[in-house]
């Protein structure tokens, strides 16, 4: 059960990525008032940065948001599968499918696709692998604590 729900949150978050990529540039707004809103709150912390400095900086962490969970739902299906090297695999599906997010990213008119985008979702993705890797001897222990309540 478990193997076919970290699935289906893949799928729906990869989905979410696409739709994200297939998006003209500004076409909601989005970027713009999220840049004017993250200015707003720096401004009142007085700290100035060039709103273009700061779009790049919101695009750099919105790349490694999404490959963030994404790794850690493929990972969480990889290693449901009980397939050899989960970290190794999750990381290598997710290289893949930013491949395939800036190829698409790049058919759209007004965007371009850009291998720094790439190596931007292999750290988000690397960053949820390492995550997974760091908490595991914590939830084997709480595992452990928890087997004799039962």
């Amino acid at each position: 059960m478990e193997r076919k729900l970290f699935l289906i949150f893949s799928v729906i978050w990869l989905v979410v990525i696409f739709y994200n990529s297939l998006q003209a540039p500004m076409s909601s707004g989005t970027g713009d008032n999220v840049t004017d809103f993250m200015n707003r709150i720096l401004s009142f912390l007085k700290i100035g940065i060039d709103p273009k400095i700061l779009r790049s900086y919101l695009n750099i962490i919105g790349h490694m948001f999404e490959f963030f969970f994404l790794a850690l739902f493929i990972y969480g299906f990889v290693f449901e599968c009980k397939l050899h090297y989960p970290h190794f695999l999750a990381l290598s599906i997710c290289l893949f499918l930013g491949l395939i997010d800036e190829g698409l990213q790049g058919l759209v008119q007004g965007r371009v696709s850009s291998v720094g985008d790439v190596f931007v979702d292999l750290i988000g993705a690397g960053f949820g692998i390492l995550i997974i890797i760091i908490n595991k001897p914590f939830s084997n222990k709480i595992l452990k604590l928890g087997e004799g309540l039962y």
